[in-house]
């Protein structure tokens, strides 16, 4: 839901609404399984549980996309806590530097 519509101003703000409502839903169902509610992780601190995994650094990816879409991720302080869990690891830091990111 960010692409295309968060990254084409051209598409216009009722559809940018409407993707950010709908990335929200996507958000809320992440923080839920998160919090235990999700059938894999219970409350793990990655997607699939203890272990780090392309899904994490997949969600990692396209969550860190929210500030420039203008998406509030104030409501899930669980994907906020991971998504500064994911971003301290070593390599994520070495990948972000190399592309000038942080």
């Amino acid at each position: 839901m960010y692409s295309p519509w968060l990254f084409h101003p051209e598409y216009g703000v009722q559809a940018q609404d409407v993707a950010r409502g709908k990335i929200g839903q996507r958000l809320a169902f992440v923080e839920r399984h998160f919090a235990g509610e999700g059938h894999l992780a219970g409350g793990a601190p990655f997607l699939l549980g203890d272990t780090f995994t392309a899904a994490d650094a997949y969600l990692f990816t396209i969550a860190g996309w929210s500030p420039f879409a203008k998406v509030d991720l104030g409501p899930f302080p669980r994907l906020r806590d991971f998504l500064e869990r994911v971003g301290a690891r070593p390599k994520v830091r070495e990948a972000m530097a190399a592309q000038g990111m942080k």
